[in-house]
C-alpha cells in the first residue's frame, strides 16, 4: 500500500470516529483551558476515554 492510500485510511478511520452518533446527543462540556474552545463535549467516561486512544493513535501514527 502507498504512503498516500495508508494516509487516506487513516483519515477515513479518523473521520468516521468522530462521526459515532452516540457522541452527537446528551453530551457533557469538560472545561478545559488548555482547548482553543475552552474545553470539549462528551457524553460520558466511555466517549472521552475512546476520545483519548484516538489521540493516542493520532499521536503514535504521526511519530512513526
Amino acid at each position: 500500500m502507498s504512503n498516500k492510500n495508508k494516509n487516506f485510511d487513516i483519515l477515513d478511520k479518523i473521520l468516521s470516529d468522530a462521526n459515532v452518533p452516540a457522541r452527537q446527543g446528551g453530551a457533557q462540556w469538560v472545561p478545559d483551558p488548555k482547548h482553543p474552545n475552552g474545553g470539549y463535549m462528551i457524553n460520558g467516561q466511555e466517549d472521552f476515554e475512546q476520545l483519548v486512544k484516538s489521540a493516542n493513535d493520532i499521536e503514535k501514527y504521526l511519530r512513526s
